[in-house]
């Protein structure tokens, strides 16, 4: 059984965009025994389609009080930094060693600076990072060979080549559910993902929640070079749609919660 929000158009100025919008999505749905049941909803798409900017107006908008909701903004990758940061820091069991390890260090870079860096379109590209072996991803052969890694090599690196290897290609998802799990008590009904590409991941997650895709897509951003890609089937997974981003992000987000609604 789902429930809904019903309530008249309403409009909402979000980060300079005025969006206008009809206020009855499905954000929660109710089993048998009367309890909740929190939704998925993930964005799955290439660096600069714009899914990150969605994800964040989603939860905005749908957090707003007219929709007397509680939607979280979450991210597999937010495992992901910490795990590169340790590795860099030489604090993990995944640990690099210690010339990166003191350099981090001696730099004053926080896991909050390194985290600014790998979310920042120009910064995360910038090979900068003295790691001192030769990258080897197969899904990245453009950057294969360099010594001198950029912040997305590392995360690269640490998932495909060390991470997933040892505890299994879902352990993003197994760490994702986890913390979702932590928020039901928080009276959690929906959670938006920013960057689903690994059905591994995905499944996981809809293995114990009801799960939707959302596969952006925008002109002149591809996958090319990433270890992700479209996910758009899945033996568990609850509906996959496809959005179109032309740049205007109010759109966008409307085409976004009217997913929701379906």
């Amino acid at each position: 059984m789902r429930t809904f929000i019903c309530v008249l158009q309403a409009s909402f100025e979000v980060k300079n965009h005025l969006l206008f919008i009809p206020i009855f999505y499905i954000i929660s749905e109710i089993n048998t025994t009367g309890e909740y049941i929190i939704n998925i909803y993930i964005l799955n798409g290439p660096p600069g389609s714009g899914k990150d900017t969605i994800a964040d107006r989603l939860a905005e908008v749908l957090n707003n009080a007219a929709f007397q909701t509680v939607v979280w903004r979450a991210a597999f990758k937010d495992e992901l930094y910490r795990a590169t940061y340790d590795w860099l820091c030489g604090t993990s069991e995944l640990s690099l060693g210690k010339v990166v390890g003191d350099l981090m260090a001696v730099t004053n870079c926080t896991f909050e600076d390194f985290k600014a860096a790998c979310e920042d379109r120009v910064l995360k590209e910038a090979k900068v990072i003295p790691v001192g072996i030769h990258f080897n991803l197969a899904s990245n052969p453009k950057d294969f060979g360099h010594k001198c890694w950029s912040p997305r090599m590392c995360l690269q690196h640490v998932s495909e080549n060390l991470a997933k290897p040892r505890y299994g290609s879902d352990i993003f998802g197994v760490k994702a559910l986890a913390a979702a799990k932590a928020m039901e008590e928080n009276g959690l009904e929906a959670i938006v993902y920013s960057d689903g590409g690994f059905v591994e991941e995905i499944e996981y997650m809809a293995k114990h929640y009801p799960t939707t895709v959302i596969n952006v897509y925008r002109d002149g951003y591809t996958f090319e070079g990433d270890s992700r890609d479209y996910v758009t089937e899945g033996k568990l997974v609850k509906e996959f749609h496809r959005l179109e981003n032309n740049g205007l992000i109010s759109a966008a987000v409307n085409r976004a919660l009217l997913i929701m609604q379906e």
